[in-house]
């Protein structure tokens, strides 16, 4: 199993995949959403994708990968989310969980934690 990090911000992507690393998960990196979508394929397990992206967003993301891989868990990784957009996304039921930036290694461990009991990892 692999995990699909998406976010245009290199040093983002670059935590994020050491985080993994540490846990002895493989990662993919797409720096915005059409290099994301591109990279799909099934042995990628989970997405971790930031909302605000250059081309697609996170939601756009997200709703194509439901499409081709609905049980495919999605954690969105945000700086910020404004209310509307958090009525949004309790709303389309899109991500699984949410991670807020800067990325504390306690909650990456937890919601990471909540995945990988249910993933058997390649």
């Amino acid at each position: 199993m692999k995990v699909l990090v998406v976010d245009d911000d290199e040093g983002n992507r670059k935590l994020l995949c050491d985080l993994l690393k540490l846990k002895n998960i493989d990662s993919v990196e797409a720096e915005n959403g059409n290099r994301a979508l591109a990279l799909l394929s099934p042995e990628i397990g989970l997405c971790i994708t930031d909302i605000r992206l250059p081309d697609i967003d996170g939601y756009e993301i997200a709703k194509r990968i439901r499409e081709e891989y609905p049980k495919m868990p999605i954690i969105v990784c945000t700086a910020s989310l404004t209310v509307a957009e958090r009525i949004q996304m309790g709303n389309i039921n899109l991500f699984d969980a949410s991670l807020l930036k800067p990325v504390h290694v306690e909650n990456f461990n937890k919601v990471m934690g909540e995945f990988l009991k249910d993933i058997k990892l390649a």
